[in-house]
């Protein structure tokens, strides 16, 4: 039951993100298409992470969260 409403969360705060990007991603020219990968990748992430019913699932579930914020953050390096 918590799981389904999680996911719904997680999607709407993910739809609500997407729709408030557009203007950010124009005024600092950053790629849209690496943007929404990452907020996909974050959010199947979260929503495994909400479904878990085993340890090893929340596991898997945890470590995509990391990986599409460190991925942003080497996306904006101005090296």
């Amino acid at each position: 039951m918590y799981s389904v409403f999680f996911h719904w969360l997680v999607g709407l705060v993910a739809f609500l993100v997407i729709l408030a990007a557009d203007s950010y991603l124009e005024r600092e020219n950053l790629a849209p298409a690496e943007f929404y990968a990452l907020i996909l990748f974050a959010t199947t992430g979260m929503g495994v992470l909400a479904s878990a019913q085993e340890l090893l699932t929340a596991f898997i579930g945890r470590r995509c969260l990391p990986f599409s914020s460190s991925s942003w953050r080497a996306i904006r390096r101005d090296s």
